[in-house]
């Protein structure tokens, strides 16, 4: 049961007389409150069908025959700024906005009405609830001051009946449901002759004091619970995206899988990429991350062919490669989603005789430009052209789907954070390249990207996404 629903439970039964127990001693409302049962209802057709049994102790009377209630006084933003923003003295001017959903009343809000006033007034403790627009029946709150308000909120205050019965109510599903059945109008609301009209079960006053008192005790916990069920929401929200990247950060640490003395070292395996010196040896200075002894550090350019694409301006795109019927699908950073899906079917063909750049099938495409650079990424199940802001990462002798797994790790990210530069934000080709890498030998590679492509689906189960 969530948060809502627990506390829209305990409201229902406390308006049913089912919150506290009821007591003989107490009398009937029927004997306590029969002045009210002389006023007849505005609108009689509420009271034929009970929407809820309550117990035979109790009534239902409608609220005009037991609570004084009227809207206040509307101030356009001239009136406003004029003659009552800044006043030292006055009554606290409170409008819909002052009310939040959370029943908080903004008192300190910097607008007043002097004392001296036609104003309509609210007295302390009653009941202010909104009844027009969209948060109409929904915010609602008790003052704890003499107050003036806006037209469209409405004050609830009786002089028999317990104002923070009302209040609670008003909150309750019954009460919801009679709203809304008679709201009308664009904007949504409900007259003041219709709310009115409206019934309220009423028990005994000495049981109205008690339903309140155990609803002020409950209600707090419910609170609590709330939070509770939000931070563990936030948490069952960030777990698989959590467990994801620490997954991938075991692999890039040789974690993920055991070394196997059996598969030999990625020093000599790879002897050759280390003698090519990277562009940028200070990024070699300090390993972010310790590494099993049977791997090494590497830079991308020594291990990998790396371009960007070639970009096409908006005409020249419908001029001529928008409806080929054959020809290389052009990607383009929009065509690369966060959820590293390639939508290759985008209506955008290059001639196979071309001068543009191809990515071949298998490589791996990473945005390194704008807002989505560094986190928009895919692998290519075909050749493509593709988009300048789109980097190319493709090896001959280190798994393709290694790296791609590796360009998102934590590790290579804060590389990749580290250099950006720009207004818009990116990464030059030349410090892409320079950038390490964590090189496992090739076996310890593939047994890598098969324990990552077994359990990262997991993961996405987790967030609903499969």
């Amino acid at each position: 049961m969530t948060p809502q629903e627990l506390k829209n439970s305990i409201l229902q039964l406390a308006i049913q007389g089912k919150l506290v127990e009821q007591r003989p001693e107490e009398g009937t409302a029927e004997v306590e409150y029969s002045s009210l049962l002389t006023i007849k209802p505005t609108f009689e057709e509420a009271f034929e069908n009970s929407p809820i049994e309550i117990p035979d102790s109790w009534i239902w009377v409608s609220f005009e025959s037991c609570c004084m209630m009227y809207t206040g006084n509307s101030i356009s933003e001239t009136e406003k700024n004029a003659k009552y923003v800044g006043l030292l003295k006055g009554y606290d001017y409170i409008g819909t906005k002052n009310v939040s959903f959370e029943r908080v009343i903004e008192y300190d809000n910097g607008v007043r009405i002097p004392f001296e006033t036609d104003f309509k007034i609210a007295p302390e403790g009653s009941v202010l609830m909104c009844i027009e627009g969209g948060s109409a029946g929904r915010k609602i709150g008790v003052l704890d001051r003499n107050v003036c308000f806006g037209n469209k909120l409405c004050m609830f205050n009786s002089s028999n009946v317990l104002n923070k019965y009302i209040y609670y109510y008003l909150q309750s599903a019954t009460y919801k449901e009679f709203f809304v059945r008679n709201m009308t109008g664009i904007i949504g609301g409900v007259s003041l002759k219709k709310l009115k009209g409206t019934p309220i079960p009423l028990p005994p006053l000495a049981e109205q004091k008690r339903i309140v008192a155990k609803l002020e005790e409950l209600l707090p916990l419910c609170e609590r619970y709330g939070e509770a069920w939000s931070k563990l929401e936030a948490l069952e929200a960030r777990f698989p995206g959590d467990l994801k990247k620490s997954l991938l950060q075991l692999a890039i640490q040789g974690k993920l899988v055991e070394q196997r003395p059996e598969e030999g070292t990625a020093e000599v395996e790879y002897s050759s990429l280390l003698t090519i010196k990277p562009t940028f040896e200070e990024a070699f200075e300090n390993s972010p991350i310790e590494i099993p002894d049977s791997w090494i550090w590497v830079s991308f350019e020594s291990c990998c062919m790396m371009y960007t694409g070639n970009s096409i301006s908006e005409t020249e795109k419908n001029a001529k490669y928008v409806g080929l019927l054959k020809g290389y699908d052009y990607i383009g950073t929009k065509n690369v989603s966060f959820e590293r899906v390639i939508e290759y079917d985008n209506g955008v063909r290059i001639p196979f005789e071309t001068d543009f750049k191809i990515a071949p099938e298998g490589s791996v495409l990473m945005c390194i430009e704008g807002g989505s650079a560094g986190r928009k990424i895919g692998v290519l199940d075909r050749n493509v052209c593709f988009g300048n802001k789109l980097c190319m990462f493709n090896s001959s002798n280190v798994l393709n789907k290694y790296i791609y797994y590796y360009l998102q790790s934590a590790t290579y990210k804060e590389f990749f954070v580290r250099n950006m530069t720009g207004i818009i934000g990116g990464v030059s080709l030349k410090k892409l390249k320079g950038t390490p890498i964590p090189l496992p030998p090739l076996s310890e590679q593939k047994r890598i990207v098969a324990k990552l492509e077994e359990l990262l689906p997991l993961c996405d189960k987790l967030t609903g996404k499969l």
